[in-house]
């Protein structure tokens, strides 16, 4: 794939990316998931299956992705929950087996948020929603054609540059809110509804009159929010 010229389009504060790499052809050793004993308990982690025959590298790709889908859909956190700047990511095998789509939105600056991308999900570190210190970006890219890996960033920076393709359309509905502005009004909602319920087992008239007013008039404008229409 030659140079790009392509960028990330942003709207307001969201931002995206679109890109297309070549799969690599030929057959490679499978991943798997094992298992083995930590101390009391077992731990199960991701590693390279050296028994099974070789499969093709598209078909090691699907069942990356088929890990990763298992897990979420578990509940389980994965490395991709820690960097708290991604709105969605999407890698999509092509019909022809032979090239990966990725898109995802996300906050802040494109350099910032694929170093978010390596030091996170890439940084090889056992960490809760990682026990196994696998290196996701190489369990994915590593099927692709002239993937450096991430230990020199700026080569991996440029990798991903150079596999960019224009994106014609970048519509978001909401581009003045970011993820983590998403989790911060999350969060005041759980802790003011429980201020809320405290409140109602205090007698009214032991509030300063001041104090009841303005509690009453930021409860009523909150109850009129109409989600539909933000």
């Amino acid at each position: 794939m030659g140079m790009s010229t392509a960028r990330p389009t942003s709207v307001g504060r969201v931002s995206e990316i679109t890109s297309i790499t070549k799969i690599r052809q030929g057959f490679v050793q499978p991943i798997e998931v094992m298992t083995r004993r930590e101390g009391d308990h077992d731990v199960q982690y991701v590693g390279i299956d050296t028994a099974a025959p070789p499969v093709r590298y598209v078909d090691n790709l699907r069942m990356v992705f088929e890990l990763v889908r298992l897990d979420t859909s578990k509940g389980n956190w994965t490395p991709l929950n820690d960097v708290g700047t991604i709105h969605f990511a999407r890698w999509v095998i092509l019909p022809d087996d032979e090239h990966l789509l990725f898109c995802s939105n996300f906050d802040g600056s494109f350099d910032q948020y694929i170093h978010d991308f390596v030091s996170i999900a890439n940084s090889g570190e056992k960490t809760r929603d990682n026990p196994s210190g696998a290196k996701w970006m190489d369990m994915i890219w590593g099927n692709c054609v002239g993937y450096p890996g991430t230990a020199d960033f700026q080569r991996f920076l440029a990798y991903i540059r150079d596999s960019m393709v224009e994106t014609t359309l970048f519509f978001p509905t909401i581009d003045d809110v970011t993820v983590r502005d998403i989790s911060w009004l999350r969060q005041f909602r759980k802790h003011f509804i429980a201020f809320d319920e405290a409140a109602q087992g205090v007698d009214p008239t032991s509030w300063p009159v001041e104090l009841r007013s303005a509690y009453d008039e930021m409860k009523a404008k909150i109850n009129e929010i109409d989600v539909t229409d933000v």
